[in-house]
């Protein structure tokens, strides 16, 4: 209670950084608070059942029929008109239509409604006698003889109201206990306070028979229309406090003090009718709680957080209050008949705190997040476990084990599937992005090109988000949520630039922490997407430097050979190489991998057509058959390889002899051309591009070369290359790719 009086009436005081408020005292966490809360509420719901069973009951029904009372009753056959009461002496008396009234204040005037309270003494002190005897128009009469009230016999409109107030009042209380210090959630449970006030009190004497102890209905009367003048007054102070003060002006306290005085105006009868002395107070304080919820608006204009949660709040309230002074206020104040009953009217005042739950789960309301929702129907799931066991017991005489059971199979059939539908309903769910739409992923990769990637990258980003807003920034930024939910900070997929994404699902909602998580799974593929991308244009980019480059070594050299030959026999061999070595390249393209010991075999053969032309003799030690697999890039850089050493050898060895031999180990593959010629390693940048292209196609492959001096005389090239494990193949695979 401290705690609660000190948020609602003093300004919390801050304490200097580093050090602790003095003499701070024990404050119990949301968690203590709320089980508090719950226990305090469902004891009182609890208590006014009892209460309500504890009323005078004969098995009546009676209502208002026109201007006659009329009355239903197990022993009639359909309700009859009443002429009135026999009482215990015999005398008969006549029993008023109007006794049969709702809400005593609907009477009108105080006179009436005092004369109206007068009766309810004499006529209980009839109905406890047991000789009274209830006399229709028809001249039947009925014993008027009390019974015990069972649950079942409470009439529909008590439990409505109950309930009314019951959620206004777990709303409210949820609310504060995890706020306890911030004055805009006291104010909202000293509403819910109110509005339970004024419920529950109806629900009491609405619902009785006929008549009630005045020593009770008096006061319950009072007090329902204290609730009303304080819910009225605490939701003016509330819509002048939040989300902003509207002034320096003391309104909260001067609500409070006008609620006291309304309220003692209208318990003293000060007045002569209840429409001045109570029903006008109400619609001017509707009136004015509308005018502070307008300025609140119009302040924040400017802070886009704040009024997309006030929206919220407005609404609740302009349309359950609203509802309330049009439909039940307003008629009273004409002196016209209400179109529905108060019961079920005050149901209108559940849409402010439906309202206020809605808000909470998506915008924060009262800077409480989604679990909020979470929380408290997970405790009232408890609690209704706990109270269907406790009614059960009471009601059926159900053993202990058998109502336990009982209550835990309704909640669990009832209440949780209903819990896990209205949860979702409240937060979304299903409109929050948890994992991507395929049709995202696709549209991700199906550009060509980076370019068109970066042009389709805000048009996804839209479309998953739906943001009001989208603009690009410069900068690199992380992935966040910023200004309390409005904006998501999104990194491009362009480094140095970020983009800002505001007003979540066309401004329905804020960014949620699954959101973020949808956002970094969004990006992590789009990075993806861009990667593979630039991987692809990487891989072309070399396709065609190595195409380039094999015709300008290979076809090139070939072609202007054939062009300045003099010799007719040399230049038609000149062209079967050129033919060879572009169908090679053709071949290339194809990659079609090929055998060690073929590839040995044809490089070989070409190696020594070449030399024997040339004079020299040539050995070569050729792998034996195996399932070893070199690819067609690999096949054509060792073939340009061998070609290179060879022509550095004709040209420049002046050698008699040249030697291949080929080795396989583990992983990799060695190759050695040496020869008896002249070589010095100092002479090697002399001899032109040949062993730049040598260095380069073995680099291309993963490899190494090296030259060294033979001994005596000679050179000895080295090439070893790593082969990969799927370059190792069964002879059965290697068969069925020559069927095709």
């Amino acid at each position: 209670m401290r705690l609660f009086l000190q948020s609602l009436f003093q300004q919390p005081v801050l304490a200097a950084e580093g050090t602790a408020p003095a003499g701070r005292r024990w404050e119990p966490a949301p968690r203590t608070l709320g089980i508090m809360a719950a226990v305090l509420i469902v004891i009182a719901a609890l208590g006014l059942v009892q209460l309500m069973l504890a009323q005078p009951w004969a098995g009546f029904t009676f209502h208002a029929h026109g201007e006659v009372l009329r009355v239903a009753h197990p022993s009639l056959d359909k309700p009859a008109d009443v002429r009135g009461l026999r009482t215990a002496s015999g005398e008969e008396q006549p029993l008023p239509v109007w006794l049969a009234v709702e809400e005593p204040d609907f009477l009108g005037r105080y006179d009436a409604y005092n004369a109206f309270m007068a009766m309810q003494a004499p006529l209980l002190a009839e109905w406890q006698s047991g000789a009274a005897r209830l006399l229709l128009a028809d001249g039947r009469e009925l014993p008027v003889t009390l019974q015990p009230r069972r649950l079942a016999d409470i009439p529909a409109a008590f439990w409505l109201q109950l309930s009314f107030g019951f959620v206004a009042l777990v709303i409210g209380a949820g609310i504060w206990v995890f706020r306890p210090q911030a004055r805009d959630a006291a104010l909202l449970l000293v509403t819910a306070l109110a509005f339970a006030t004024g419920t529950w009190t109806a629900s009491v004497y609405s619902a009785r028979e006929l008549v009630m102890a005045p020593e009770l209905f008096r006061p319950l009367s009072v007090l329902n229309h204290g609730g009303a003048l304080l819910f009225d007054c605490s939701m003016l102070a509330l819509l002048w406090s939040y989300p902003q003060p509207l002034g320096r002006q003391p309104v909260v306290r001067g609500a409070f003090l006008l609620f006291a005085l309304l309220w003692l105006v209208d318990t003293l009868q000060l007045l002569d009718t209840f429409a001045l002395g109570f029903y006008v107070w109400l619609l001017v304080i509707f009136l004015l709680a509308t005018l502070c919820a307008w300025r609140q608006w119009r302040l924040s204009r400017a802070d886009p957080v704040s009024r997309m949660a006030l929206r919220w709040l407005i609404l609740s309230f302009l349309i359950g209050s609203g509802a309330f002074v049009f439909l039940q206020v307003l008629p009273l104040l004409l002196g016209i008949q209400t179109p529905v009953s108060q019961s079920v009217m005050s149901g209108a005042f559940l849409i402010v705190y439906l309202g206020l739950a809605a808000g909470i789960s998506r915008y924060r309301l009262f800077q409480l997040e989604q679990w909020w929702l979470v929380a408290w129907s997970g405790l009232f799931g408890g609690v209704l476990v706990l109270l269907l066991d406790g009614v059960l017991v009471w009601v059926l005489n159900a053993e202990g084990w058998v109502a336990l059971g009982m209550a835990m199979a309704v909640a669990g059939w009832i209440y949780f599937p209903l819990r896990q539908w209205l949860v979702a309903r409240l937060l979304n769910r299903e409109g929050t992005v948890r994992h991507l739409p395929p049709g995202v992923v696709r549209r991700l990769f199906d550009p060509s090109t980076e370019s068109a990637l970066q042009q389709q990258w805000p048009d996804v980003v839209r479309s998953v988000f739906r943001p009001l807003v989208l603009e690009p920034h410069d900068g690199e930024q992380a992935l966040a949520i910023v200004d309390d939910g409005l904006r998501l900070v999104l990194p491009d997929i362009v480094p140095g630039r970020h983009w800002q994404l505001a007003y979540c699902d066309r401004g329905a909602r804020l960014f949620s922490p699954d959101d973020l998580v949808a956002a970094g799974e969004l990006h992590s593929v789009a990075a993806y997407a861009r990667d593979a991308l630039r991987a692809r244009q990487q891989g072309a980019r070399l396709e065609r430097d190595r195409i380039k480059r094999d015709l300008h070594d290979d076809l090139g050299a070939r072609l202007l050979s054939i062009l300045h030959g003099q010799n007719e026999g040399g230049m038609r061999e000149e062209a079967r190489q050129a033919i060879r070595d572009l169908r090679q390249m053709l071949a290339t393209l194809d990659e079609r991998a090929i055998t060690l010991d073929e590839a040995a075999r044809l490089m070989a053969a070409e190696a020594r057509e070449r030399l024997e032309r040339a004079g020299l003799t040539f050995g070569a030690s050729v792998p034996a058959p195996s399932a070893l697999l070199l690819s067609a890039r690999q096949y054509a850089n060792l073939k340009r390889v061998v070609r290179e050493c060879v022509t550095n050898v004709i040209k420049h060895a002046d050698a008699g002899h040249v030697q291949f031999e080929w080795q396989v180990r583990d992983d990799h593959m060695r190759l050695t051309v040496s020869d008896d010629g002249v070589f010095e390693l100092w002479a090697l940048e002399q001899t032109g591009r040949g062993h730049h292209i040598i260095r380069s196609r073995v680099d291309e492959l993963g490899g190494h070369v090296e030259w060294q001096r033979q001994l005596p005389t000679g050179c000895r090239v080295t090439v070893e290359i790593p082969v990969p494990a799927e370059g190792i193949v069964s002879a059965q695979v290697r068969a069925e790719e020559n069927q095709e």
